[in-house]
């Protein structure tokens, strides 16, 4: 069985990219987008809260929008699943006739 080299496995080879300035840049932009986008979201949903809660005119809007994703997400994953496999249009009935997976066995076929 054949190995691998030997300056493949060595783990002095190895240099961990703490002190490096690329490695410490995406820290930096990573920890400024997941702390933004945490805000944002937190303070738009605080304030649609705040909106819901206060009897004003358009609140049956606010309600709509808040309960638009339970209602869309189940329709929207039907759709998906009939074309992923639709027999005229979808992927899954394709791929299993490239497969020949097509259900013709010798068993079906009419014996003399």
């Amino acid at each position: 069985m054949p190995s691998a080299p030997d300056d493949l496995c060595r783990a002095r080879e190895f240099r961990p990219p703490v002190g490096q300035p690329e490695y410490l840049n995406s820290l930096q932009v990573t920890a400024v987008f997941a702390i933004s986008v945490t805000v944002l979201s937190m303070g738009l949903s605080l304030l649609l809260a705040i909106a819901v809660d206060r009897m004003i005119r358009s609140t049956r809007v606010y309600t709509t929008l808040l309960v638009w994703p339970y209602a869309v997400a189940p329709a929207v994953a039907g759709i998906l699943w009939w074309f992923i496999f639709n027999p005229t249009i979808g992927i899954m009935p394709y791929l299993l006739g490239a497969w020949a997976m097509t259900g013709t066995t010798s068993r079906t076929r009419a014996t003399p």
